[in-house]
């Protein structure tokens, strides 16, 4: 019979093992599925549902398989051994037998065994088994040895010392991620996130102290979005500074910007996540205000500083309470022009070209044009991170042969925006510039015989 002939294929494999049980003692069992194993690299299919019938009803057998799986084949017993070990604590809980086991596993010293034992803890949810002082001694004997081979399984064995309330639990978790690499951290936080005896203070620390020199993950993400629920938005702030300053020093030290991502890329954030717009704001503007400040004379760390403000961007055109606070920052910096330019900078950020948009850069750039005759170098400044203000607009997608529709829709807003002023307006040329420009790009696409270029 073809698997593809059964209805439903898990009844099928539990009465199939109930008539192997009832036909064939244990030894034979065993030396039938050690035989059918061997020569298979990879696990049969449906071969897990025939050993899970096999431990949740027939423990005596379970145990045979184990130890002969354990005498007889290292390669078959570290693929299947640990289920076996699983059930005798929880399934079919043969106390004895299993603290047997363990002292023998330990005995071995091999990474292989340790993982085994952890596997054991880490395959179960955090707060629904008991956690003995002698479980959390087999977890920290083996996060003593230090072995990087041991690091993703401690990621989720590590969870138990939490459940048990271990007195150390912190240190050690501090230590780990001390140690391990970005994929192990991942998954220790994956288990962090969905562990619901841990506390508030423990992920606060471990995240905000411990996890800059990661990769900011989705991991990561989702337990800084759990501390910025109970803490609020300035430890969050805080932390992602540090990582600021950690690729700063990188930067300055092996003078390259690809080493090392202080905030993720793209628009799809979860920090946020279950919490309200105004901390979406605040943060944004708090970032703003750090990047306006920022001290940076040659221009190289503001170049990726400009990450934070996409990162933490609100949504991807200007609503009306940042349409305030841009025109009064505009308005505080009028009469110097100092910073304008970084404002305008600021304002690339935002992909989706509108009236609000057009309006804050057409008065930064009036700044930049009253102090033309007194600072030169700063008014074409202005003028430049202006003109990158309207015409930034991201990854752009469309019909080969075709304008893109992004550069329509900007040709649409600056036609009609300047067809709305008078033409000795200072603004008026800059606005033409622009549109000219947007001009020649969609021209471009539809010259097929490349006569523009």
């Amino acid at each position: 019979m073809r698997i593809g002939e059964v209805s439903n294929i898990e009844m099928h494999i539990v009465e199939r093992c109930d008539e192997l049980v009832s036909s064939h003692n244990a030894k034979e069992l065993t030396e039938g599925i050690i035989g059918f194993l061997e020569p298979q690299q990879y696990p049969p299919h449906y071969f897990y549902n025939f050993l899970n019938r096999i431990i949740a009803q027939y423990p005596d057998i379970s145990k045979e398989l184990y130890n002969e799986l354990l005498a007889k084949s290292e390669r078959l017993f570290y693929m299947y051994g640990g289920d076996m070990l699983y059930g005798a604590r929880h399934i079919f809980r043969d106390t004895n037998f299993y603290w047997d086991q363990v002292r023998v596993l330990q005995k071995l010293d091999k990474w292989e065994a340790d993982n085994l034992l952890l596997n054991v803890y880490g395959r179960r949810v955090p707060g629904t088994s008991v956690i003995s002082e002698s479980d959390t001694d087999v977890i920290l004997k083996i996060f003593n040895k230090n072995r990087n081979e041991n690091n993703y399984s401690l990621a989720s064995g590590i969870q138990s010392l939490m459940v048990a309330q271990h007195p150390n639990v912190l240190h050690v978790c501090q230590l780990f991620l001390k140690r391990v690499q970005q994929k192990e951290a991942e998954m220790f936080f994956i288990w962090l996130g969905d562990n619901k005896v841990a506390s508030d203070e423990l992920i606060a620390d471990l995240v905000l102290n411990h996890t800059v020199r990661f990769y900011l993950s989705y991991e990561i993400e989702r337990c800084l979005n759990k501390v910025l629920i109970q803490r609020g938005i300035n430890p969050i702030f805080e932390y992602l500074i540090n990582r600021f300053e950690y690729k700063r020093k990188i930067v300055n030290k092996e003078k390259t910007l690809l080493s090392y991502d202080f905030v993720p890329h793209g628009q799809h954030s979860h920090l946020f996540d279950d919490t309200s717009a105004d901390n979406k704001i605040e943060m944004f503007l708090k970032a703003l205000d750090w990047y306006l400040r920022l001290d940076d004379v040659d221009g190289i760390h503001l170049y990726y500083a400009k990450n934070l403000l996409e990162y933490l961007q609100p949504e991807q055109s200007i609503g009306n309470t940042l349409y305030q606070h841009y025109g009064k920052l505009i308005e505080q910096r009028a009469e110097s022009g100092i910073g304008i330019d970084r404002l305008m900078d600021s304002l690339s950020i935002f992909e989706i070209k509108d009236d609000n948009l057009l309006a804050l850069v057409i008065d930064g750039f009036i700044v930049g044009y009253d102090i033309q005759e007194t600072n030169e170098k700063l008014y074409k400044s202005i003028r430049q991170e202006c003109f990158f203000a309207i015409t930034s607009q991201g990854v752009k997608t469309g019909t080969p042969g075709q304008p893109f529709q992004v550069d329509i829709d900007l040709q649409n807003l600056l036609t009609v925006k300047i067809n709305s002023m008078q033409e000795h307006y200072p603004g008026y040329q800059f606005i033409e510039q622009v549109l000219n420009s947007v001009n020649d790009n969609i021209n471009r696409l539809l010259d097929k015989d490349n006569f523009t270029w």
